[in-house]
């Protein structure tokens, strides 16, 4: 065990990631960018709640990057499932995600 604190201790802060070599990786290269495309995406839903799959369109990003940052911030308690539904891009139900009202 090392005093090092990782990329997970800092979750939703910064990208967590599943007990994989290759999410640990997928985690660390994200991270450099990972918190300007949390705040980009924060203010796309601000705009206009929308699925992840909506937001990664509208913010022109792939939605494998934009979908982790949705769970970061529903987990800074940022933003909320609005309770409606959209596609996804496999047609199955997702969810809709709006800034969280004061």
């Amino acid at each position: 065990m090392t005093d090092t604190p990782s990329l997970f201790d800092a979750y939703p802060d910064a990208p967590g990631f599943k007990a994989r070599d290759t999410s640990a990786a997928a985690a660390e290269a994200i991270a450099p960018h990972a918190k300007s495309l949390r705040a980009r995406v924060y203010d796309a839903i601000k705009a206009k709640p929308d699925t992840p799959e909506g937001l990664a369109k509208r913010l022109r990003e792939d939605v494998m990057n934009v979908r982790p940052r949705t769970s970061e911030l529903a987990a800074r308690g940022l933003i909320e499932d609005s309770g409606a539904r959209g596609v996804s891009r496999c047609g199955k139900g997702a969810i809709v995600w709006q800034v969280v009202t004061q």
